[in-house]
C-alpha cells in the first residue's frame, strides 16, 4: 500500500516539476534560438539549464530532508516505540533517495524540455 502511494506521489511530483521547468525554458526559447544562430553547440546551450535545474533539485531535496528529519524527530519524541521503525539507517536511506530522485527528476525534465526547443525551427517558435 505504501509503495503504491510512493509511486503515485513520485508521478505527481514529476508532473509538477516537469511543468515548472517547461515554463522556465519556454520563457528562454528566443535566447536558445539566438545561441543556435551564433553557432553554439547543443551541449553548450544545454549546460546552464541543466546545471541550474540540478541545483534547484538539490536545494529542494535538502529542504524536504530537513522537513522529514523534523517530522521523524517529532514522531519519535511523541511515541518512543517508533525508534524501532525510524532508525538512523532508515533515515539515511530515505534522505539519500530523496536527494537522488530530486537530482534525477530535475535533470531529466530539463534535458527533455531543452531538447524540444533545440530541435525547433525558427518559424515554429512564434506559434507555441
Amino acid at each position: 500500500m505504501l509503495l503504491a502511494l510512493a509511486v503515485v506521489l513520485t508521478f505527481i511530483s514529476f508532473a509538477l516539476i516537469n511543468n515548472t521547468i517547461k515554463l522556465a525554458i519556454y520563457s528562454k526559447r528566443f535566447l536558445i534560438h539566438t545561441m543556435k544562430l551564433v553557432g553554439a553547440s547543443w551541449g553548450f546551450i544545454r549546460r546552464p539549464f541543466l546545471r541550474k535545474n540540478v541545483w534547484s533539485g538539490v536545494f529542494a531535496a535538502v529542504i524536504a530532508d530537513t522537513i522529514l528529519m523534523g517530522a521523524a524527530y517529532w514522531a519519535v519524541t511523541y511515541e518512543r516505540e517508533l525508534i524501532q521503525v525510524i532508525t538512523p539507517e532508515v533515515m539515511l536511506i530515505v534522505c539519500g533517495s530523496v536527494l537522488v530522485f530530486g537530482i534525477v527528476i530535475t535533470w531529466l525534465c530539463a534535458y527533455i524540455s531543452i531538447n524540444k526547443y533545440l530541435r525547433m525551427k525558427a518559424n515554429t517558435l512564434y506559434y507555441i
